[in-house]
Order: structure tokens, then C-alpha cells, then sequence
């Protein structure tokens, strides 16, 4: 079996940053398409999905009572206030790895409860909210040049 070096990074990462109780569910990995890599990790409420595109790494949240609802962590970051849609659109290229593991480390508590199973639907309708506002601004934007 071919090691995964997306799941090598996360769990090396995860544990540096002491949240090593993360799960791996799942994960894909085809070291003949560009290296490209599927995570799929859960910590309490929350499902992480890991994605090496290009060796460019995503990430994306669901709730586990949404199973079938990841968001960018773009959208989750606009959403929870901690960056504005001139940031998130002024990027020239992802956040690598371990700065989304950071921010997740930091902000675990607030994660958690916002997709709790009570507040998971609320926060779903939020996130879709928010992900269909950027892209309309991500339009505009490009519009304009």
C-alpha cells in the first residue's frame, strides 16, 4: 500500500499543534496524478476534509450531522469574522497547511460549537449564504480588470 504524504503532513502537523485526537476516516491518494491527496478526518462535530490539488493543500469543513455540507475554510473564516472578503480575495495562492492547522488550533472551541448538532443547520445556511456572496464578489472583481 502507497503511503499517503498528505496524511503523513496533517497527522505530523495535528500532533505538533495537540490536537492529535483527530480521526482519519479516510483518505486517497494517487502518486501519479500530480500527487494529488484526500484527508478526511473528524474531531468531535467536525469532519475535515484535507486536499492536495497540484501540491496546493485545501481545506474544507462539515458539520457530522451535515455530512454532504464541507465549506471552504475561506467561507468559514468570512463567516466567523476572523478575515473580510478583501483579504480572502487579495490571495494569491492558498494558505499552506500548517497555517490553516493554526487557525483551527486557535479557534477549535468556536468550531466545535458552531457546528454542533443544535447549530449545525444555522450554520450550513450561513456558510451557503457567505460562499455565494464571494463568489458574486469574486465576479465583480473580475469584472472590473
Amino acid at each position: 500500500m502507497t503511503k499517503n504524504p498528505l496524511v503523513e503532513t496533517v497527522m505530523f502537523e495535528m500532533t505538533a499543534l495537540g490536537l492529535s485526537q483527530m480521526k482519519l476516516l479516510n483518505a486517497h491518494y494517487d502518486k501519479h496524478s500530480f500527487g494529488d491527496a484526500e484527508a478526511l478526518f473528524q474531531y468531535g462535530s467536525l469532519l475535515f476534509r484535507f486536499v492536495r490539488d497540484r501540491g496546493q493543500d485545501f481545506l474544507d469543513i462539515a458539520p457530522t450531522s451535515e455530512p454532504d455540507h464541507f465549506f471552504q475554510f475561506d467561507d468559514v473564516e468570512l463567516a466567523m469574522g476572523w478575515k473580510t472578503i478583501d483579504e480572502i480575495l487579495s490571495k494569491k495562492e492558498p494558505e499552506g497547511l500548517k497555517q490553516l492547522l493554526v487557525c483551527v488550533k486557535e479557534n477549535i472551541k468556536t468550531l466545535e460549537s458552531v457546528f454542533s448538532p443544535e447549530r449545525a443547520a444555522g450554520t450550513v445556511a450561513l456558510l451557503e449564504k457567505i460562499s455565494k456572496e464571494r463568489g458574486e464578489e469574486q465576479l465583480r472583481k473580475l469584472k472590473k480588470k
